[in-house]
Parts: C-alpha cells; structure tokens; sequence
C-alpha cells in the first residue's frame, strides 16, 4: 500500500477565517434549500396528481361512466 502523507497547510487565521463563514453560508443556505422543500413537497404532490386527473379526465370517464354512454334501446 502507499503511504499518504498529510499535507501541512500554512493559512494565514484570515484565510482561515474567510473559509469558515464560506461553510457556513454554504451549510446555512443547504439547510434552508432542504426546508423549503420539505414544506413545498406537499403542495407539488397534489398539483401533479390534480394535474394528472385532470389530463386523463376523458379517459377516467369513460371508464366510470361506460354504463350511460352505451345505452340498450328498449
């Protein structure tokens, strides 16, 4: 196996400083993105089904409703 060798890094607590708030920004902006779609997650899952019977509505009727559209003459 090769060895790894740990790379030493000389930054500046300025640097270091700068780094820190870009992960947190990055953490704190990921962390909102997930809330917002745990709370709009909900609302889209209806509108696609909503959506989806109201695009196949000639289809479920007819399926449903078969008994009136074919009619015995008595």
């Amino acid at each position: 196996m090769a060895s790894v060798k740990a790379e030493t890094t000389n930054h500046t607590p300025k640097e270091l400083i700068e780094t820190n708030k870009k992960t947190a920004l990055y953490k704190t902006v990921w962390r909102w993105h997930f809330y917002a779609g745990i709370i709009i997650a909900p609302f889209l899952i209806i509108l696609a089904v909503t959506g989806s019977i109201y695009l196949f509505k000639p289809q479920i009727e007819q399926v449903l409703y078969q008994e009136f559209y074919e009619v015995n003459p008595q």
